[in-house]
This record gives structure tokens, C-alpha cells and sequence, in this order.
């Protein structure tokens, strides 16, 4: 499945065809299909790039890109929206060309950025723009998944039933830009923003309720463990054979502090004792809290589309053992806890990210460079409101400080909270 990503417009849909990464010395630009025509939104599109007033190199790494459209754009900044989410999927390979097939994802947007604040600000003629995007809507195949994202400040009550192509579900609106990211059909973690961008990125807006779900999901687990036990009972009394779980190579390289089980003939522990523990249940006390880290590291310097040997390192006294970041590619927070939000921030630049929840697993942004951060993890979801708080405090934080658990109950929003906070660093 790809991503189509359409600038709505009030000439119609234009569709970002491609983007690529350039040479630092050379501006970016938006090109016509391709060709040597510039578009007249390119000394725009060159500022949102780059550091500063921008935000595409903070957030994606490259400093210059080139990104072809299908039909020029001629003024304003309603554009900014779509060309973000083109860059996102732009970094998880996604990106389609602008030609829908079935099975496809359209993104269609219409919003300006407010790009130290991460919102979506209002733009004219949003009605306009949908009618004249409808045409190009009704030649895409029937099976392809359609999003029209609109700013929230320009909510229309009613507006998908002024239009037999859009649907009540098809209009989105958005106040914040981690809202829109979440249509995309990842979680977004992009490999050079965690951790290194002060923003509000991937807050979950799952309505959801927390506690009823993740008890679900917790009486599953136990169901699991429970069947791998049984089969590991079987496997052991009616083979001869000894099995042996071993650290990887790629763990050994990375130097990381792991529990492995290993059976040897120096190992005390009965047969029995090894299947319990190779399960993940604890004979003692089953229901004990256990949290711990799940690293992914990719043979080589790519991530994309290279198989991950994970890694599983412990919180001991609330800190997590040190890992190595070459080749890190993913980081997960596991726990047997009912938490509903985690967010990581880096104690020395104070920017901050928020995990994504995947089933049983809080997926937290892989840094651009080694850091050394605090997970601070949530019993309850956390609003927009809190974000900007927490946002506020720690941008606003002397550049000198390396930030503590004392400094955190400076905020007073987080004195209001229920929650826990782990230490990690990530080293050369």
C-alpha cells in the first residue's frame, strides 16, 4: 500500500509526486512533474525546510530536498499541511506518486503550520477546495481509503453532506499536527526527530476506554504465557534434546546489559524452572510489576526493511541499563503495568516526544545521536492541555540544565499526575 499525498487547492487536487533528499548547499525547491519549472511556492517551501522558522530538517534530517508536484502552486501557505505529511511518509517509504491503485491511502490537505507550536492554522475557500477536488476524487478506484483534512478552526458543521463524493468519516479535522499524523498507517517514528524536536508528536487520540482495554489486552497476555508454558512442558518431557536460548551477535556487539536464559551443565536450575523463565511468568509472585526495554538493531546502518535482532535490557531501581546506539533502529517499552502515556525527554536539550502504543508496547522515536533522557510514564492519558504545559516548562528551561526528577515537579501539571520516571542513555 502506498501513501498519495494531494495539496487541495482551489484549482483542484495537486499531488506530490516525489521527494528527494539534496546536497546541503543547494536550496530546496518544488519542481513542475519533474521538469526544470519552479513553482512560485518554492522560496516558501525553502524557509519550511530549513531550521529556524522551518521544521522539515529539524523533523526529517535532511537540510534540502526537492519535491515534485503534478501542477504548480501559486501563492500562499495552505500547502504546508500536505507537504508535511508527504515527508512523513516520504521517511517510512511510503510515498505513492499521485496515481492512486486500489488498496491505496489518499491524503488530501489544506492547512497552514504554526511551526514552532506544531498546529494547523486556518485557511480560506476550505469549501471551494473540496468541490473542486471532487472530479479528481470520482476517477480513483472504489477501494481507495480517502482523508480530507481540514484545519478544526474551519469545522463546518455538515460539510461532507454538501458533497455526494465525501463522506462524514472521509473530512477530518485537526488543531494540532500530530493529529494528522495519525491517519498515516504507522506509528511515526522518525528516526531523526525523536528525541532531538521539542514538539507534540503522536499523541494518541484513541477514544477508547484505557483501563477497560488494557485489561483485555493484560488477560490475553496471561492466556498466552500461560499455552506457551504448557507447550514448553510438552516440548521438554517428550524430546531429548536440550534447547538453549543464546545472545545474539548483534547484541554482543552492541554491548548491552540483557537477562538471557542459557541451559549449560553448570546451570542449577531444574528443567522445569528454565521453562517457567523462558515463559516471562515469575513463580513468586505473578503479579509483580516487570518493566524492561525491547531494542531493535539492524545488521547494518539501514533500518528499512532489514530484519531487527532485539535486545531486552531491565529497569533496575527505576534506570535502565545502558545500550549502544549504532544501528539502533527501535525501542519499545514493555510492562505488565496498566500505564496509558509515556513520554521521553532528553535531560540536556529538554525536547521532548510521546510514545505511540502498539498492543502491549509503547513505541518511543529513536534519537538522531546518542541521549541521555527520562521516561516518564503515565497512569492516565494525558490531555492536549498538559502537553502544552510540559512543552511550555521545558522550552522554556536555560539551556544549561540537565533535567531531574526534582526539576519535574517544578510543573505543577505534573504534580497533578499519577506517574512513574525511568533513566536511559544511549552511548556511542
Amino acid at each position: 500500500m502506498k501513501v498519495h499525498v494531494m495539496v487541495a487547492t482551489t484549482q483542484g487536487l495537486v499531488a506530490i509526486q516525489k521527494i528527494y533528499a539534496q546536497d546541503p548547499d543547494i536550496r530546496s525547491v518544488v519542481s513542475i512533474n519533474g521538469t526544470s519549472t519552479v513553482s512560485p511556492i518554492s522560496a516558501a517551501y525553502h524557509h519550511f525546510v530549513k531550521k529556524g522558522v522551518g521544521i522539515i530538517e529539524a523533523d526529517f534530517g535532511a537540510s534540502s530536498y526537492r519535491v515534485n508536484i503534478d501542477a504548480a502552486i501559486d501563492q500562499g501557505n495552505s500547502w504546508q499541511l500536505a507537504f508535511y505529511l508527504a515527508h512523513a511518509a516520504h521517511a517510512q517509504n511510503l510515498l505513492g506518486n499521485g496515481k492512486p491503485q486500489a488498496g491505496d491511502l489518499v491524503i488530501c490537505a489544506t492547512g497552514e503550520l504554526n511551526t514552532s507550536e506544531k498546529t494547523v492554522l486556518a485557511v480560506e475557500q476550505t469549501a471551494l477546495k473540496i468541490e473542486r477536488a471532487t472530479s479528481q476524487i470520482s476517477q480513483w478506484p472504489e477501494d481507495v481509503s480517502l482523508r480530507f483534512v481540514l484545519p478544526q478552526a474551519n469545522f463546518v458543521s455538515g460539510q461532507a453532506t454538501q458533497n455526494p463524493h465525501l463522506t462524514a468519516q472521509q473530512i477530518v479535522y485537526v488543531e494540532y499536527l500530530h493529529q494528522a499524523l495519525d491517519l498515516l498507517p504507522f506509528a511515526y517514528t522518525s528516526t531523526t526527530s525523536a528525541l532531538i524536536t521539542k514538539d507534540l508528536t503522536t499523541v494518541s487520540t484513541n477514544n477508547l476506554d484505557t483501563k477497560s482495554f488494557a485489561l483485555s489486552k493484560r488477560f490475553a497476555l496471561i492466556t498466552a504465557l500461560v499455552l506457551s508454558v504448557l507447550i514448553l512442558v510438552l516440548a521438554y518431557f517428550f524430546t531429548d534434546n536440550t534447547n538453549s536460548v543464546q545472545q545474539s551477535d548483534n547484541g554482543q556487539d552492541a554491548g548491552l546489559s540483557t537477562q538471557v536464559i542459557t541451559e549449560s551443565a553448570t546451570n542449577k536450575a531444574t528443567a522445569f524452572d528454565k521453562i517457567i523463565a523462558l515463559s516471562g511468568l515469575n513463580t513468586t509472585n505473578a503479579s509483580a510489576t516487570t518493566n524492561y526495554l525491547r531494542l531493535g538493531y539492524s545488521a547494518t546502518q539501514n533500518c528499512k526493511n532489514n530484519k531487527l535482532n532485539y535486545q531486552q535490557v531491565e529497569a533496575i531501581a527505576d534506570t535502565f541499563a545502558a545500550a549502544n546506539f549504532a544501528h539502533l533502529c527501535d525501542i519499545r517499552l514493555v510492562t505488565t503495568q496498566n500505564y496509558a502515556a509515556v513520554l521521553a525527554i532528553n535531560i540536556h536539550s529538554h525536547r521532548f516526544v510521546q510514545a505511540s502504543q502498539q498492543h502491549d508496547e509503547f513505541v518511543i522515536p529513536v534519537p538522531g545521536k546518542s541521549a541521555s533522557y527520562l521516561l516518564l510514564v503515565f497512569n492516565q492519558t494525558l490531555t492536549a492541555s498538559d502537553i502544552r504545559q510540559i512543552h511550555g516548562y521545558l522550552f522554556n528551561l536555560s539551556d544549561n540544565v540537565i533535567l531531574s526528577e526534582a526539576d519535574l515537579k517544578q510543573l505543577p501539571v505534573l504534580a497533578e499526575q499519577d506517574y512513574v520516571v525511568f533513566k536511559h542513555q544511549l552511548i556511542d
